[in-house]
């Protein structure tokens, strides 16, 4: 299905392949741990914003950005607020 929507969203443009795919960004457990009090959201912060500004630099701009990979790290048992803390640490990153 997303496949599909790709190749229908690139017949719209002339460049078929301007979109952009990134990985994993999150940290683990203990390194945030260290710091959630000023990171919530479990992003590696520094490649994060190091990635948008490669994104926004482009000459062609993306008409997609896939996020691929893991974008929190909740591995506490409390009924999702950890959850939502890095969710909305996520939020006012983006």
């Amino acid at each position: 299905m997303i496949a599909a929507l790709v190749f229908a969203l690139a017949a719209q443009d002339s460049l078929r392949d301007s979109f952009v795919v990134v990985g994993c960004n999150r940290m683990g457990e203990k390194p945030w741990l260290k710091q959630k009090d000023e990171n919530p959201s479990s992003a590696n912060l520094p490649q994060l914003h190091q990635t948008l500004k490669d994104v926004a630099g482009l000459t062609q701009t993306p008409w997609a950005f896939f996020f691929a990979g893991d974008m929190v790290m909740n591995m506490a048992h409390d009924d999702g607020e950890t959850l939502k803390g890095q969710l909305d640490g996520w939020s006012k990153e983006i």
